[in-house]
């Protein structure tokens, strides 16, 4: 879906009219004539949003910044951006929400992983990880459980993607010993992505 904005973050160009693209990917800024994207925010890094009348605002992790920014767009149509918002989200929970762990398999795996040490935890997480998804409460536990520092970076960065609730992920994050280990965590997540759309 997409809909035209007149802009008002600053990172863009400021005032001048854009099409915002909402897909399963997150939002896209693109520029009217051509269509060429000029900036994309994808799920895993907007941690909200809201709006007031036709004003769309979100927050969202700026790699750059190593912060939360707000942006901000004045929009039309935001009721149909709404909408189509909530569509998307409601089939990305649905999916993910059918192949969530099941409580006794996740005390299974959390013992598991308690008994174990090194590449073996990782090996074990990544194994659980391409079957299953789960809650950040869930997450925070398996990483609580690592005994590495390194291993539990490792583990955040190979959790990100398979969250229900990926807006809970600084809730996960908190399990990190440092706050370089969470900034560290979050630009490898970026540069998979990055990585990843361009192949």
């Amino acid at each position: 879906m997409r809909l035209a904005t007149i802009n008002a973050c600053p990172q863009l160009q400021k005032g001048s009219p854009l099409l915002m693209e909402i897909s399963r990917l997150g939002f896209r800024f693109l520029r009217p004539s051509t269509e060429d994207p000029l900036r994309v925010f994808p799920w895993g890094q907007i941690h909200s949003w809201a709006h007031d009348d036709q004003l769309f605002n979100f927050r969202f992790f700026d790699e750059n910044k190593r912060s939360i920014v707000q942006h901000v767009v004045l929009l039309q149509h935001l009721n149909k951006l709404l909408g189509h918002i909530q569509l998307i989200i409601d089939q990305i929970l649905e999916e993910r929400k059918s192949q969530v762990i099941s409580d006794e398999g996740f005390h299974r795996l959390l013992q598991q992983l308690q008994q174990q040490a090194g590449q073996d935890q990782m090996q074990l997480l990544a194994t659980n990880a391409k079957h299953h998804y789960f809650m950040a409460r869930q997450g925070r536990q398996l990483l609580e459980a690592l005994a590495s520092g390194f291993d539990k970076v490792e583990a955040s960065v190979l959790l990100h993607g398979r969250l229900v609730d990926q807006n809970c992920f600084a809730h996960m994050l908190e399990a990190l010993d440092s706050p370089a280990d969470r900034d560290n965590v979050w630009h490898r997540i970026i540069l998979a992505r990055k990585a990843a759309s361009h192949p």
